[in-house]
């Protein structure tokens, strides 16, 4: 009986979990979290032990298979490219080459191995019908990040494990466990931050698992973020929270954005938002003030392009981006 302990890293989702699987005669026995992993140090969520699920599944297909007559026959891996291929060129000659469409997501889209074969797969067919899990919740985020830095996936990641002020508008880290901010744990990287004397506030109109452990929550109307952003934007500017001499060598439309934030007042915000209008200046003045703040906002909640990432304007390093 040969059983063994094997290093593995979960692909379900960004957080990229390390995971210790226990195989005994090439089945598997146990699904525990990786104490040694430097990432995630010990923790999972309830999708790690699932992959023995997956695994174990009686309807998971480990070879190809072609419908002949009706019923479902196993075929060699060359057959079924040789097939699939022919049949592309087929389609694609009669159709053009956006008659084929492709589609990405977890945990292929978390796959080293499918990362580095996608791209020259889709550089082969020549398609533009692209969809993935992204198309559906983040492609706003991709967006704003090809224009300011210059590609979809340079997305700016927070510090967790040093701010000292976490603003989540929108976001539910503790139960996505941090997605695009891939953070395993995070209810207890968040913990951590009161724990050293900062703050973890949220903003949403929910009374998520995150917002129960804040240190406070503001309840928004739904659809209103945009005019919170604005106004926290215009005290930044009038209050001198703005580092103008800094951000004119790094940054372009500073003047336009501060016309375009003028009219947005806390009063205003707080009539659409239902936030009182006090309590908005004082997000905006924590925020710039703050050693290290972080302000994230959920990956749907994009309400405009042009402002989502507004708010990385005052004199300290700060972050906003998806939760």
């Amino acid at each position: 009986m040969s059983k063994k302990m094997k290093p593995y890293t979960c692909t379900l989702c960004e957080a990229k979990c390390g995971l210790e699987v226990s195989v005994e005669d090439n089945q598997i026995v146990k699904i525990a979290p990786d104490k040694q992993d430097v990432h995630s140090r010990g923790y999972m969520c309830p999708k790690g032990p699932s992959l023995k699920e997956l695994v174990e599944d009686k309807n998971r297909l480990l070879h190809p298979v072609k419908k002949v007559e009706g019923q479902w026959v196993e075929i060699s891996w060359q057959q079924a490219l040789d097939e699939t291929a022919r049949a592309i060129k087929k389609i694609q000659k009669k159709y053009g080459k956006s008659a084929m469409g492709m589609y990405f997501g977890n945990p292929g889209g978390h796959s080293t191995g499918m990362v580095m074969c996608s791209d020259l797969l889709t550089d082969v067919l020549q398609t533009r019908n692209r969809y993935s899990a992204s198309s559906l919740d983040q492609w706003p985020h991709m967006f704003a990040s090809y224009h300011m830095f210059g590609h979809t996936l340079m997305f700016t990641i927070p510090d967790i494990d040093r701010t000292d002020l976490f603003i989540s508008l929108g976001g539910n880290p503790v139960t996505s466990n941090g997605s695009i901010m891939t953070a395993p744990n995070v209810k207890k990287r968040l913990q951590a931050i009161q724990e050293r004397g900062g703050q973890v506030i949220v903003i949403d109109p929910r009374r998520t698992k995150t917002a129960e452990m804040a240190d406070k929550h503001y309840f928004i109307k739904p659809g209103s973020d945009i005019w919170l952003l604005l106004a926290m934007v215009n005290v930044m500017f009038t209050e001198n929270r703005v580092n103008e001499d800094r951000l004119s060598g790094i940054a372009t439309g500073l003047e336009a954005l501060k016309e375009a934030c003028r009219p947005f007042s806390t009063d205003l915000a707080s009539e659409k938002t239902g936030i009182p209008s006090e309590d908005i200046r004082n997000l905006a003045l924590q925020l710039a003030d703050a050693k290290s703040g972080i302000l994230t906002q959920n990956r749907s909640l994009a309400s405009d392009l042009r402002w989502q990432h507004s708010l990385a304007l005052p004199r300290h390093q700060h972050y906003i981006g998806p939760s």
